[in-house]
């Protein structure tokens, strides 16, 4: 029998034809294992979506690491040429 398991989705709204959801499972991956969100994007964002974008994801983040009460290494890609790596 299979486990179930619900999947955590976060909505944010920037802007009314600008959205991003982030989903992922509500259980924590395996010791050494993915951290795998999806996001899906509705409308096209800009480059002044990005701050706003930035702080949500990073607060998503830390709730997920909070609730799972596990660390999450996370890449953030800023630019073309630019990633930030978080520890949560």
């Amino acid at each position: 029998m299979k486990a179930y398991s619900k999947t955590l989705t976060f909505i944010h709204q920037f802007s009314r034809s600008v959205q991003c959801g982030f989903k992922i499972t509500d259980q924590p991956p395996s010791p050494g294992g993915p951290f795998s969100p999806v996001l899906a994007w509705t409308g096209r964002p800009k480059k002044k979506h990005l701050p706003a974008y930035r702080q949500r994801i990073l607060f998503v983040t830390q709730t997920i690491s909070d609730r799972w009460q596990q660390r999450i290494l996370y890449a953030l890609s800023v630019a073309p040429n630019a990633t930030e790596l978080w520890h949560f």
